[in-house]
């Protein structure tokens, strides 16, 4: 274990607060990217938060995107419509300095007048006076909004209102392409070595999920389950940086790191940002993508080869004179539709089809051989890590699915339905069809707590397999130990900081925070500081890496 030269012992890292000195590691006057000695870095989330509610920062931002908007032909439109708009006004009312300077500023002049509150009591530079201006003035909001509603009608007023919503609405699509092309920029700078950097650490990461899985068995002893686990984990493709899926690119252009596994196609892919991460980081995010493979609820489905050619061929079948074969049970219908779409994105799939269709419908598609099993899924039974899922729920407290609450939910939904159905509807069937739905596949669905297992599983194999990469090592330096938590850390200071940021709430606030604070708390992933001292602190080589005192009744074991 570390000892300081002067003998003393380290912080304990393995502390939340500790480790994060109560978050002054994500300080929001800090530097936006916290970066270790080889180059590597993560965001300082809530230094970026803090910029991105800058005022300069923002009017910055505005110009740039309203110079990208200037010529395109919609915004040309509605600046013509301005001009006709204040060209009515006398010029006895105002005088064409003013008129000229309103056009050519008008979204950030209408914005800061009439829907910047809070900004009541700034000021804006602007020709003054009105009628007859001697040169520019700084006035304020108050002011500003007396003369110009004074020299408007109501009516033009309400006419330059549109205008001003259009071009914020043309503006907000700039902005998203502005934040896109970020994204591509981010994207151009990545390197053939860092491809193949992350490859390995990918490679590394499916390895030591297969070992835990096979807990080191010989092949002649590892149960089936096991094996079809196993199978998954080694099938899961790792996406190229330019094969990012369109609907998950739109989730990186906030450039924050973040990656994704999509049973659809049965792949690993990462934000570009991502790629710049220590490989500390990386492990974790990595693994904890994969494992969603293998977690409680994508377990239970294995993995299918859609047959295109097989596919193509039904098609032309049932258009050609068999309608009927889909039209007399909607499954088929409904999934021949699905399987058409995936099958445009990829051959090979571990979409939960059991869950989307019925068994009828399956076996449908599988007769036509237009569907391959390949590999099987994973009764929910015979999951071999129950043990730790049952330590997740019962020891450390993630929720999970309660037989109970969904008894108790059938029973207030039917009785909710009892008041308005026929007479003949029957409560007891109604209840028993949706207690069955809920509880056929545990931890995949639920109409209002998600079970945060999955997550907490994935956290788990992630934990394990960073132990495993960090087994002998010491991280040295306070950004180091940082690393390995960074994504989650950052994202329990950033809420903090926006807390902190608005001490004084209006009632209406406090009520939309709460909104907030439910969604929050229904969500399927768990609250980041509980997995990164109840999960991430638990693991014991990770502890060690940290220098922290061994112990090991925190950790959830097979």
């Amino acid at each position: 274990m570390w000892v300081s030269s002067a003998g003393a012992q380290p912080p304990d890292s393995c502390n939340f607060e500790e480790l994060t000195q109560s978050c002054a590691a994500f300080s929001a006057d800090g530097p936006q990217k916290i970066v270790l000695a080889d180059g590597s870095y993560f965001p300082n989330v809530v230094a970026i938060s803090k910029l991105e509610t800058d005022e300069n920062y923002l009017f910055s931002l505005s110009r740039k995107i309203a110079s990208t908007e200037k010529n395109r032909p919609e915004y040309l439109r509605l600046k013509q419509k301005l001009v006709s708009l204040v060209g009515e006004v006398s010029d006895q009312k105002v005088d064409g300095k003013f008129k000229y300077f309103l056009v050519e500023n008008f979204t950030d002049f209408f914005e800061f007048l009439f829907f910047k509150q809070s900004l009541y009591g700034l000021n804006f530079e602007v020709p003054w006076p009105i009628e007859k201006p001697i040169g520019t003035k700084s006035i304020s909001q108050k002011e500003l909004a007396a003369r110009v509603v004074a020299s408007f009608t109501r009516e033009q007023l309400t006419q330059m209102e549109s205008i001003f919503r259009e071009m914020k609405a043309l503006q907000a699509f700039s902005a998203k392409r502005v934040s896109i092309d970020s994204v591509n920029d981010i994207k151009k700078n990545i390197s053939t070595q860092q491809e193949g950097h992350i490859s390995k650490l990918f490679e590394f990461a499916k390895m030591r999920l297969v070992n835990l899985i096979s807990v080191g068995k010989p092949s002649s002893e590892i149960s089936s389950t096991e094996q079809a686990l196993i199978r998954k984990v080694q099938t899961v493709k790792l996406n190229s940086i330019n094969k990012l899926a369109p609907q998950l690119f739109v989730r990186c252009i906030d450039n924050f790191p973040n990656g994704f596994y999509s049973n659809v196609d049965h792949s690993v892919s990462l934000c570009p940002i991502s790629y710049f991460l220590p490989d500390v980081t990386l492990i974790y995010l990595l693994t904890h993508e994969l494992a969603h493979s293998i977690g409680p609820c994508l377990s239970q489905f294995g993995t299918y080869e859609i047959r295109s050619d097989r596919l193509v061929n039904l098609g032309q079948s049932l258009l050609g004179g068999n309608p009927r074969e889909l039209t007399k049970d909607p499954n088929r219908a409904v999934l021949f539709g699905k399987i058409l779409e995936i099958n445009q994105m990829t051959n090979v799939t571990a979409y939960q089809f059991p869950l989307f269709s019925s068994n009828s419908a399956m076996n449908y598609f599988i007769d036509k051989k237009v569907l391959r099993s390949e590999i099987p899924g994973v009764e929910s039974l015979k999951y071999p890590f129950k043990k730790v899922l049952d330590c997740l729920s019962s020891k450390q407290g993630f929720r999970g699915i309660d037989a109970n609450e969904i008894r108790k939910l059938a029973s207030e939904v039917s009785s909710s339905r009892a008041k308005y159905r026929e007479p003949s509807f029957d409560r007891a069937t109604d209840e028993r069809q949706i207690v069955d739905a809920l509880s056929a596949y545990p931890g995949c669905i639920s109409p209002e707590k998600e079970s945060q297992l999955d997550e907490a599983m994935s956290d788990w194999f992630a934990a394990k397999v960073l132990g495993d990469y960090l087994s002998g090592n010491f991280l040295k330096t306070q950004n180091e130990r940082l690393a390995m938590v960074a994504i989650l850390a950052g994202e329990v200071c950033w809420k903090r900081h926006q807390a902190k940021s608005h001490p004084n709430l209006s009632n209406l606030e406090i009520l939309e925070q709460l909104s907030r604070e439910q969604l929050w708390n229904g969500d399927a992933h768990p609250a980041s500081k509980m997995r990164i001292e109840k999960i991430i602190f638990g693991e014991p080589n990770i502890r060690n890496a940290l220098g922290c005192v061994p112990q090991r009744d925190l950790a959830c074991e097979r």
